[in-house]
């Protein structure tokens, strides 16, 4: 999912996110779309605590059965690492768990969200 950020304070940074995805298996289909607002506390020069609240809409269809389309809240709080990469890029990767578990999820209760990317600066 690409993001945009920014920094707030030098310890404090703020963004939001835009996502898509097509999943198509055996006799199973789906399309989900959503967005988010985070924001991320750097506890030190490569700590970071995050938190972030997505609202996602999902329709599955399976086997000639579709479902209508659902929207789904998750709130989001972990953290992550950081490595700067150069004067403005890094990489990170941070792990998150989604502390609402509403009952629409389609993921586990307390599965953990990973994510590893390359951020770069303006």
């Amino acid at each position: 999912m690409p993001f945009v950020g920014y920094k707030l304070r030098p310890r404090v940074h703020v963004g939001g996110k835009v996502g898509y995805e097509y999943i198509d298996g055996d006799n199973y289909n789906s399309h989900n779309y959503g967005g988010s607002l985070f924001s991320r506390l750097l506890v030190s020069p490569r700590l970071y605590a995050h938190g972030e609240f997505a609202y996602f809409s999902y329709k599955y269809s399976a086997s000639g059965i579709e479902t209508d389309r659902f929207w789904v809240p998750f709130l989001y709080l972990g953290g992550g690492l950081v490595q700067p990469m150069g004067r403005n890029a890094s990489a990170y990767v941070e792990v998150l768990f989604d502390v609402l578990q509403d009952d629409q999820s389609p993921y586990e209760d307390w599965e953990p969200f990973i994510s590893v990317g390359v951020g770069v600066g303006f």
